[in-house]
């Protein structure tokens, strides 16, 4: 997002004629969070960077969380509510809770989302949302003021025949972007956003993949990679 940031600095350079990549992270980044580019002048383009760099501030904000964590904190995930127990377990808890936990665990298999290039059509960022518990880690942690700060996300609303509904999914998040302020404040567009920036070597601007050829595809990571490839469980 950094090159993203970049190219709007200077917006007498239209997005077509850059290189593949770029052009996949604008337009992926319109679909989800509304237009980026108006033309030289235009009042509206401090608009787009300050778009661009909100979502680029959360992404920082949740990697430097993460990354903050010590040897000696824990930050504990449960993937379901196998920790209930009927019965008060060993030991002195200090808090009341309204159900008992247990303390030990074995650990689960997860289904996570590899950086591979997909062939045309054979993808699609639902998938990847469904599928994998990155993109959900992705969408809970942005709730929470303690990994993002005070501007943590909600959950918007959409309209799918003519029934409100939360805007999960590419269909919701996409209609949301005719709103940007909407679009921003929205979890599931957050963590699309992102899933679709890990899975780089696909153009995911409709939705479905789009093979990114090799040589359109510098060797560089602004840290949306890396920080997703942290929140990877195995």
């Amino acid at each position: 997002m950094a090159c993203l940031q970049a190219f709007l600095a200077d917006p007498p350079n239209h997005i077509d004629g850059q290189g593949q990549l770029l052009r996949s992270t604008f337009y992926t980044f319109e679909a989800i969070f509304g237009q980026l580019e108006y033309g030289a002048g235009n009042s509206q383009n401090n608009e787009a960077i300050a778009r661009v760099e909100t979502v680029l501030n959360i992404a920082k904000a949740m990697q430097s969380s993460l990354q903050g964590i010590t040897s000696n904190q824990n930050m504990e995930i449960y993937c379901s509510d196998l920790w209930l127990v009927s019965e008060d377990p060993d030991g002195d808890i200090s808090y009341s809770i309204s159900k008992w936990v247990s303390m030990y665990q074995a650990g689960q298999t997860m289904t996570v989302a590899s950086q591979q290039q997909y062939e045309s059509g054979v993808a699609n960022l639902d998938q990847f949302s469904g599928l994998t518990m990155s993109t959900a880690l992705m969408h809970e942690l942005t709730h929470a003021p303690a990994i993002v700060g005070p501007n943590y996300l909600n959950d918007g609303s959409c309209q799918v025949a003519g029934v409100t509904q939360s805007a999960y999914g590419w269909a919701c998040i996409t209609q949301l972007a005719a709103t940007p302020s909407s679009a921003l404040n929205n979890a599931d567009s957050f963590a699309y956003y992102i899933a679709a920036m890990y899975l780089s070597l696909n153009d995911w601007s409709t939705g479905e993949s789009v093979p990114i050829p090799p040589d359109t595809t510098p060797d560089y990571d602004d840290g949306l990679a890396s920080m997703m490839s942290k929140l990877t469980l195995g």
